[in-house]
């Protein structure tokens, strides 16, 4: 896994993000989004996302997309740099799997 620390999710949002699993393979980060808050600009490496509201993602290069997955749903990501606003009516709580090179 490249690492860019300066980006990482949890030194830049404790209160969002926390580590509920570190080891040589992956990190599991635990987010909490309310209503109408998001987090700025972070990265990921390669990840599966669990998560159970609708969120909106900024990535870099000005595009959005708004999208929305129900309870249960598995998404996968590429490393990727990008922002989040949660644009629901409930809290964002999401699993994000992170795997290491």
């Amino acid at each position: 896994m490249q690492e860019n620390s300066s980006l990482d999710p949890i030194a830049l949002d404790p209160d969002k993000f926390e580590v509920r699993l570190e080891n040589d393979r992956v990190r599991v980060l635990e987010a909490r989004i309310a209503p109408g808050q998001g987090h700025g600009m972070h990265w990921h490496p390669p990840h599966l996302i669990y998560t159970l509201s609708p969120v909106q993602d900024t990535f870099t290069g000005g595009s959005t997309k708004t999208m929305e997955r129900g309870a249960g749903e598995l998404l996968w990501g590429e490393e990727l740099t990008h922002a989040t606003q949660n644009v629901g009516e409930t809290g964002v709580h999401a699993l994000i799997i992170e795997f290491k090179g």
